[in-house]
């Protein structure tokens, strides 16, 4: 089951008192590319450019709801999470390394209390034991950073990057909370464990 940290963050996507679903356009990669550098927009283009098999409708959110059922409700927010996981990356800063993505998981579970991201974050340190295991205190402190940021920050269930595109990033990092924590060096995770 399904957890939103806060009530509005779902509200604000189950629009019109649950009569609708939030369900954005999905954008022109190439316009978002003509976007500012800095912008949420240009740096989202810029993670398409670099990684050519990536596509931005690959979660399609009409495909997962049938009706207004509680069910429906959470599919589509489980959904709409995984829509704009990669805009979480460029907003929170932690990148897609497998450190990097543990972190992400950590700060989605603190926002959400979904299941699935303590599947993902145990599965990798099981398999770092065996295969890396000089990776394990790298991955710890990044959970840990991550589910900091993920308590701290304001919910990003329902914040509406799409209609921020044009946005600078730190413009949303500060909407969001995710400024003040940008001060904790994300840099000394690493040196933290070569001590």
């Amino acid at each position: 089951n399904v957890r939103v940290r806060h009530a509005e963050a779902r509200i604000a996507l189950l629009n019109n008192a649950g009569k609708t679903y939030y369900a954005p356009i999905i954008p022109d990669i190439k316009a978002l590319g003509a976007l500012p550098d800095g912008t949420l927009g240009k740096e989202y283009a810029r993670l398409f450019e670099e990684n050519p098999g990536f596509t931005p409708d690959f979660y399609d959110v009409e495909s997962v709801i049938n009706d207004n059922s509680d069910d429906d409700n959470a599919r589509f927010l489980m959904n709409r999470t995984r829509q704009t996981h990669d805009l979480w990356h460029i907003v929170t800063g932690f990148d897609a390394s497998k450190a990097g993505e543990q972190a992400l998981q950590a700060f989605g579970l603190a926002q959400m209390h979904y299941p699935l991201s303590i599947v993902i974050m145990a599965g990798d340190l099981f398999s770092s034991v065996f295969g890396e295991p000089d990776t394990i205190c790298e991955k710890l402190a990044y959970m840990s950073l991550g589910y900091k940021y993920g308590l701290r920050s304001k919910n990003f269930v329902g914040f509406k990057f799409e209609e921020n595109f044009r946005t600078p990033i730190a413009d949303i990092q500060k909407q969001l909370g995710i400024a003040v924590l940008g001060k904790i060096k994300i840099d000394q995770v690493a040196k933290d464990c070569t001590k």
